[in-house]
C-alpha cells in the first residue's frame, strides 16, 4: 500500500503549481523563529540593478571584497532570509560584506530569468555599485548552493564568455551541474534509503527541473527525465554528453557495486 504524502495530494488535486507553493509555504515556517541579527551585524533589503537583495554589513569589515550569494531551492522554493544563519556563520568568520540575491523563482518566472538577475546584480556591483558598498570589484566572490551553486556557475561562464571581468572565484556548494543522469549512483542510493520523504529525490527533482525550464510537469514527462529519456539518441550532442555523464568517469569509491548497471537509454525526440 503506497502512503501518499501531503505534497502528492495537492499534486494529484490540484496540480503542480500548487504542490510548488505548498513546498514554499513549508519552507517558510522557520522564518516564523527568525531571531533578530546580532549587534555586530546590520541586515538590509535593498535594490541593486532594479533587483532585490539583501545586504549584510559586518561592523568590523576585515576585508574590502565581498560574497555575492545565490541560494538553493530548486529554482522555485527558498528566500535569501532562509540563509541568515548560514551567512552569519560565513561572515563572523570572515568579516565580508555578503550581499544574496532574491531573484525571481520558477514558475512564475522561467529559465533563463533567476540566471539573468543575479547577473544583472553581478554587473551592476562591477562596474557601479562597487562604490556605494566600498568594495574592491577585482574582489567579488561569486558564492551559491544546490540550484544556486548552478546560477553561480553559469554567471561565472557567462562573464569568460563575454569578456567581461570575472569573478574573483567561484564557490559551489553541492551545486546542480546537469539533468543528464536520474538514475546515477547517488540519486539511486537516496531513493532507496529516504522514500517519499522530505529528503530530495529524484522526483523531486526532476519536477523542479520541469518547472524552471517551463515543461509542462506531467507524469509522462516527469519519468521520462527520471528514466533518461529526454535527450536526443543519435547525433554529435548525444555522444558528447555520454562521454560526459559516463559514470566510469567517477572515482571509485563513489561506485557502490550494489547499484543497478544499466545502459542509458535515449529517445529521438525532445520532451514536449
Amino acid at each position: 500500500m503506497k502512503l501518499w504524502i501531503p505534497g502528492e495530494i495537492v499534486h494529484f488535486l490540484f496540480g503542480p503549481r500548487y504542490r510548488n507553493i505548498l513546498t514554499r509555504i513549508i519552507f517558510s515556517v522557520p522564518r516564523l523563529f527568525h531571531l533578530y541579527s546580532p549587534n555586530w551585524l546590520t541586515i538590509r533589503n535593498e535594490i541593486v540593478a532594479n533587483i532585490k537583495v539583501r545586504v549584510y554589513y559586518p561592523k568590523k569589515r576585515l576585508s574590502n571584497a565581498m560574497i555575492l550569494y545565490l541560494h538553493g531551492g530548486g529554482w522555485t522554493t527558498l528566500k535569501p532570509v532562509d540563509y541568515d544563519d548560514l551567512i552569519l556563520y560565513i561572515i563572523k568568520r570572515l568579516g565580508m560584506l555578503i550581499i544574496s540575491v532574491d531573484y525571481r523563482r520558477s514558475p512564475e518566472y522561467l529559465y533563463p530569468i533567476p540566471i539573468d538577475d543575479c547577473e544583472a546584480v553581478y554587473r551592476e556591483l562591477v562596474t557601479i555599485d562597487y562604490k556605494r558598498y566600498g568594495i574592491d570589484p577585482t574582489q567579488i566572490f561569486v558564492m551559491g548552493d544546490s540550484a544556486g551553486g548552478n546560477i553561480a556557475a553559469v554567471l561565472a561562464q557567462r562573464q569568460l564568455r563575454t569578456n567581461f571581468q570575472k569573478p574573483k572565484s567561484q564557490i559551489l556548494i553541492y551545486p546542480t551541474i546537469h539533468p543528464f543522469d536520474f538514475q546515477s549512483p547517488s540519486y539511486q542510493q537516496y531513493q532507496k534509503f529516504f522514500p517519499g520523504c522530505s529528503m530530495l529525490n529524484p522526483r523531486m527533482m526532476a519536477q523542479w527541473y520541469l518547472h524552471y525550464l517551463g515543461i509542462p510537469v506531467t507524469l509522462k514527462n516527469t519519468q521520462k527525465l527520471l528514466q533518461n529519456k529526454h535527450i536526443r539518441r543519435k547525433g554529435k550532442e548525444a555522444d558528447k554528453l555520454r562521454s560526459i555523464i559516463d559514470r566510469n568517469l567517477l572515482p571509485i569509491s563513489f561506485i557502490n557495486e550494489t547499484d543497478k548497471k544499466f545502459e542509458m537509454e535515449l529517445e529521438d525526440d525532445y520532451i514536449g
